[in-house]
């Protein structure tokens, strides 16, 4: 199911956020092999799903890079030498997916530091293709595309300096969308390169998770300046960075 299935029928009562919980992670149980997931959260994804999360995004199974700190999960960045760091914090990005029903069920192995586009990994194993496993499922947000990719998950949310989700999408056969810099908050996210990095939504369809999380108060440097309206089915909604007709308080030469 996609995303917005998903919370469509969690926030109609028809199922539960446990019941998405469970299934996913048994499904990461039974997908070792594939080295997707430098830590499982299976403690903590049950205990957030318990709280019977609502909102667009309600009882949605989301799989951080590892780049991103979360508060209470370990957060290595694909790094031996952080293999016992546990942030007190968790990032923007992921709080506001969290703030919007999604549940956290791991962290995306990845290549260490982002610094790659093979997603090999000296200290948490190689990442897996699940489509050809005899190919590379590409890097940096290898472990973001191999999860989606295999089922294990509904959202990623991966980083981009130079490809980092568009290329392992591609490889995997999933869809992974980097959108204009500054659009999507990169505070508790380990840099790579901060002129360059940007955080990118990696699924079937990214278009309900952009919308969550594309900040209406956008700060940082890199922040866009304004909201432009994008046309996707059955309407247009407000997404920055993007070309077309004015949106919400703006005329067309503003």
């Amino acid at each position: 199911m996609s995303a917005g299935e998903i919370a469509g029928l969690v926030n109609a009562g028809q199922l539960s956020g446990e019941e998405v919980i469970q299934v996913h992670l048994r499904a990461v149980r039974e997908s070792s092999d594939l080295r997707a997931f430098i830590t499982v959260a299976e403690d903590y994804a049950k205990a957030r799903a318990r709280t019977r999360p609502f909102g667009p995004l309600a009882g949605v199974p989301i799989v951080p890079k590892d780049m991103f700190d979360t508060a209470g999960i370990r957060t290595t960045r694909g790094s031996a030498v952080f293999e016992n760091r546990v942030p007190r914090r968790t990032a923007a990005a992921v709080a506001k997916l969290e703030a919007a029903g999604a549940i956290v069920i791991g962290k995306a192995n990845q290549h260490e530091f982002a610094w790659g586009v093979t997603s090999q990994n000296s200290r948490w194993g190689n990442v897996v293709n699940p489509r050809r496993p005899s190919r590379t499922p590409g890097g940096s947000s290898g472990g973001n595309a191999a999860a989606l990719a295999a089922g294990l998950c509904t959202l990623g949310l991966g980083t981009d300096t130079g490809g980092s989700v568009r290329i392992p999408s591609a490889c995997c056969g999933t869809v992974g969308f980097k959108p204009s810099k500054g659009k999507i908050d990169l505070h508790g996210c380990f840099p790579l390169a901060p002129s360059f990095d940007t955080a990118g939504l990696m699924a079937r369809s990214v278009v309900l998770g952009l919308d969550r999380r594309a900040d209406s108060r956008p700060t940082g440097p890199w922040a866009p300046r304004r909201c432009v309206a994008t046309h996707i089915a059955g309407g247009s909604r407000a997404m920055g960075g993007t070309r077309g007709r004015p949106g919400r308080g703006e005329s067309p030469g503003s």
